[in-house]
């Protein structure tokens, strides 16, 4: 008997006419079946079917997957497929002993199994298993063809070896027998429908099904219309043969006469009729990057929810939905709108994955301690938060990372209950046992023992842990396949390769899915995304291991690119009955501009330029008008935009919904003077009597820098080895080496002659400085050491090369503080507050006169210059000069810095005459010497003044930040730069 063709464009009635027909042979007894494309499907068909009548006694719904299980159960032969993690197994030890030659270095990458893989299914699916092997007979020269076609022999004998087949190896086989055995089927009738680029073998089943029951199969075509040119190969494979055309006419199957006009002309460059007059149906969103558009996506799907659409009538459509996942979940919850992306999720992306797979690391490979809080912060892990975040706390004072350290580090602190799912992982024998097990106290300890409905996160996390079971009970199968257990490694990487969709399709959410996947479905409104350079139309998908050539010749179906994404476009302006939203972006991320997609001027030419309404929102629009503003909180934002023009109209808005005090705020805050203004801080600047020299330095670099450090006290929660350190071991280090110099070289001052010994004695002061200090382990650590003691070595090297008439004498001199010399705790008296500090060295002259100079050592490469000292208000030196005068009896000669890495060059001031070692620059004559002085004590005072009062401002001197400040406080400013 003859197939009968169901043809007419979108929206005819061609599937309610192929729901008719099931109806009726359901009335005259017979038990027919309906096959449509995705699971998705079945349940819609179904619904579809019920709201035409109050029951269905009969027949069968399913894909082409289920059609294929029954055949194959009618005749007798096994129905179960291989699933796709042993399927990847199978091929795996298949690649390894087939003995490569050309393809020998793909072979040696990941990806190269899935893309076998991937090809392989391909061929499965272009005709049945005789056919297929007569097309590689042919087409196996001796090379790289020869040699994929006998890893596809040797892969089909493996499975024949195991007494199974895979999910396209069942279908080959089952379209075979529906030509060949008279039991594969009887005479019920065969219905399908959103089919537009069926598979050689799914074809070759409807023709043979034609053979033995009415088979009526409904296509999307026209003749000529090029919209539908991707559907004309179904459509001639089909007619080949004995067959029943039924040509439906277009119907008015849409609301918005636009829309019906769009569906008629689309892609048609013949003379078309005249648009109708715009009816706001067809609309242009145009944002900036894929954050600006789902943005301006769920603006505008809030605004159709206020209309009264109900959700699940909404549709977001992409040609790859997984891409726009996050920026849609994002923008729509920003608004409270609940949508349900139909994307694939790796576990790995998901809470519950990331949870699993952190503590699998920790267990199984050493992972650090960012591995085991990973899963310890979860809701899975069943330990309260107070404790974790103890315990972490505790770790990362100690500088504890590597998995050695967190884990002698916890048993220490008795905190050892934290280690009980990695010990129970790590003591298992059978690693896929072990995971199933923890699978069970994670859903345990984060939804409990109760059957309490789940929200939307559990939800989530029972999707994952649903994917993670099938995962492994696929890896339980492994063994029954003559194949070898996997191990840890095979475990963990199979896990992390598990993926799944946790789309539910419930009502109450706005739909996004992929564009294939809309095919059967209907919409009050439509969103289609990417319609800029790069989306639709998209580039032609390559197959890596057939050209096009190739694959013509093995019968590999391949649509041109550009009829495949014209009929996807085409597809998706049909599915809504109301609104349709064009979106694309004007520029990316980078501000990067976009082209518009060609399909847009296709839409433009079709409908008129006045057939479409263009909304834009640039990327420096912050706020959306008052009256469009979606939530509460946008209102706001934008009403403090009217402030700028209409002042007293925003205030008296703002009192009529209680925001005035918000509004006030956001009025005030650029105007705000940057002053410290709490009376209890004002009294206790007042009060103080004793500010540091460092102090008073960094007030002098930046104001507001001094007070994000002195107040708010930023610094990382993890011990860090880092500069501040490595300046306290490198002047531990020099003040030993300097005490023990006299009595084991035997000399005051050091010169080059005594350099190899001192280097030594150097050395061994290091580990003594070392003793009390935690370094962290490993090579990182080694690293810090070694690099440290090279500027040691350095710093000796330029000291024993020194012109200096002086001689080291007093090391870590501290004034102003209680450890201090009993003469020296009252510090250095200036304008009515006294300094302290602690000057690194003090050299004196050998010959007992009065002469000295100041020293202070920087760890890094940096020493500033006389010239550098003024005009930067670096106070150390010239206020390190004062004290030695005044408090030491010394008349200083010179203040200079010592870096220990860089040239290692004295630098400073110093008094004419008195230091030939010092640079010419830096050499100055008495009076400018202490006038240089005089001028830094009035910047301390002005400094104290300032302090007191509270005058805090951004007021980087040299303009731009300190680099203490952006390393330790990640730059935070009270006013904007």
């Amino acid at each position: 008997m003859p197939l009968t063709l169901l043809l007419g464009p979108a929206n005819c009635g061609k599937v309610a006419q192929l729901f008719d027909r099931f109806a009726e042979q359901v009335d005259a007894g017979a038990a027919p079946t309906l096959v449509v494309p995705t699971r998705p499907d079945v349940e819609l068909a179904e619904r579809d079917l019920l709201a035409r009548r109050s029951a269905v006694l009969g027949g069968m719904i399913g894909t082409f997957e289920d059609l294929f299980e029954r055949v194959l159960e009618r005749c007798g032969e096994p129905s179960a497929a291989l699933a796709t993690l042993p399927r990847r197994l199978v091929l795996e030890q298949v690649v390894r002993e087939a003995g490569l030659d050309q393809l020998a270095g793909p072979s040696r990458f990941a990806g190269f199994v899935d893309g076998l893989g991937r090809m392989f299914n391909d061929l499965a699916g272009s005709a049945p298993p005789e056919l297929l092997e007569r097309r590689l007979a042919a087409f196996a020269e001796p090379g790289r063809r020869l040699e994929l076609a006998v890893l596809h022999g040797a892969f089909r004998a493996r499975l024949a070896e195991l007494g199974i087949r895979d999910r396209a190896g069942g279908h080959g086989r089952a379209a075979e027998l529906l030509e060949t055995r008279l039991e594969a089927w009887d005479d019920s009738p065969v219905f399908a429908y959103g089919f537009e680029d069926m598979s050689g073998v799914q074809l070759a089943a409807l023709r043979a099904l034609a053979a033995r029951c009415p088979v009526m199969v409904s296509l999307p075509y026209e003749p000529g219309r090029p919209a539908l040119a991707a559907v004309r190969p179904a459509a001639a494979a089909l007619t080949d043969g004995p067959h029943e055309l039924v040509e439906l006419p277009p119907a008015d199957h849409v609301d918005s006469p636009a829309l019906r006009h769009l569906e008629r002309t689309l892609f048609d460059e013949r003379d078309a009729p005249t648009p109708p007059e715009r009816d706001g149906s067809i609309v242009l969103l145009e944002a900036c990057g894929v954050r600006g558009v789902a943005d301006q996506v769920a603006f505008e799907a809030l605004a159709l929810l206020r209309q009264g659409i109900a959700a699940e009538q909404i549709a977001v459509l992409a040609t790859d939905s997984g891409r726009w996942r996050l920026a849609l979940e994002s923008a729509f919850a920003a608004l409270d709108v609940p949508i349900d992306v139909d994307a694939q999720v790796g576990l790995g992306e998901t809470a519950f994955g990331q949870a699993l797979l952190g503590l699998l690391r920790f267990a199984w490979f050493d992972g650090d301690r960012a591995d085991l809080f990973r899963f310890l912060r979860s809701p899975f892990s069943g330990v309260p938060r107070a404790t974790v975040d103890y315990a972490e706390g505790r770790l990362r004072g100690r500088g504890a990372l590597r998995h050695d350290e967190v884990q002698g580090l916890l048993e220490e602190l008795d905190y050892a209950r934290l280690l009980a799912a990695p010990d129970r992982l790590a003591a298992s024998a059978d690693p896929a046992a072990a995971v199933g097990d923890q699978l069970r106290r994670m859903s345990a300890s984060a939804a409990g023992l109760t059957a309490n409905r789940l929200n939307g996160a559990g939800e989530a996390h029972a999707a994952a842990l649903r994917a993670t079971l099938r995962t492994l009970e696929q890896l339980a199968g492994v063994v029954g396949l003559g194949l070898e257990p996997l191990d840890r490694v095979g475990v963990a990487g199979q896990l992390e390769r598990t993926v799944f969709r946790p789309y539910n399709g419930g009502a109450g959410r706005v739909q996004a899915l992929d564009l294939r996947r809309a095919r059967t479905r209907r919409f009050q409104a439509v969103f289609v995304l990417g319609l800029e350079e790069g989306g639709l139309p998209g580039p032609a998908r390559e197959n890596p291991f057939l050209s096009a050539e190739e694959a013509g010749a093995l019968g590999v179906s391949r649509l041109e690119p550009l009829e495949r994404d014209r009929h996807l476009f085409y597809t998706a302006v049909t599915r809504p009955w109301r609104n349709l939203f064009l979106c694309r972006q004007a520029a990316d991320e980078d501000g990067r501009l976009l082209e518009p997609s060609p399909f847009l001027e296709d839409v433009v030419r079709s409908v008129g330029e006045d057939g479409v309404e263009l909304r834009r929102r640039a990327i420096g629009d912050l706020t959306h008008p008052l009256e469009q503003a979606p939530s509460e909180r946008e209102r706001q934002r934008a009403l403090a935009r009217e402030l700028r023009t209409r002042p007293e109209w925003a205030a008296a808005v703002a009192d009529h919904h209680g925001w005035t005090r918000k509004l006030e705020r956001a009025r005030l805050a650029y105007r705000r003077r940057p002053q410290l203004r709490n009376a209890t801080v004002l009294a206790a600047l007042a009060a103080q009597e004793r500010f540091s020299v460092t102090e008073l330095e960094k007030f002098a670099e930046c104001s507001s820098a001094w007070f994000v450090e002195r107040f708010l006290q930023p610094g990382e929660i993890d011990y860090q080895f880092g500069p501040k350190e490595t300046g306290s071991v490198a002047h531990a280090t020099l003040h030993k080496f300097h005490e023990r110099m006299p009595s084991e070289l035997g000399v005051e001052r050091l010169t080059e002659h005594e350099l190899p010994v001192a280097v030594e004695l150097m050395r061994r002061c290091l580990q003594d400085s070392l003793g009390g200090v935690r370094i962290p382990a490993g090579v990182a650590g080694r690293a810090q050491i070694r690099r440290l003691e090279r500027d040691l070595e350095g710093f000796l090297a330029s000291e024993a090369t020194f012109d200096s008439p002086l001689v080291p004498r007093d090391y870590e001199v501290r004034f102003g503080t209680k450890t201090s010399r009993p003469d020296l705790q009252q510090g250095l008296r200036l304008d009515g507050f006294a300094v302290s500090g602690t000057i690194d060295r003090i050299d004196r002259d050998p010959g007992m006169s009065a002469r000295g100079a100041v020293w202070d050592y920087k760890t890094g490469k940096g020493a500033r210059s006389a010239k550098q000292i003024e005009t930067e208000r670096k106070l150390q030196l010239p206020l390190y000069i004062l004290v030695a005068r005044d408090m030491l009896g010394i008349e200083p000669v010179a203040g200079l810095y010592r870096a220990l890495g860089g040239e290692r060059r004295a630098r400073g001031m110093a008094v004419e005459g008195e230091m030939d070692g010092v640079m010419g620059n830096d050499r100055m004559q008495p009076e400018l010497f202490w006038a240089q002085v005089d001028r830094a004590v009035g910047y301390a005072n002005d400094i104290v003044a300032r302090i007191r009062s509270g005058a805090v401002h951004h007021d980087p001197i040299s303009g731009s930040c300190p680099e203490w400040c952006l390393c330790q406080a990640g730059g935070i400013c009270r006013v904007a730069k």
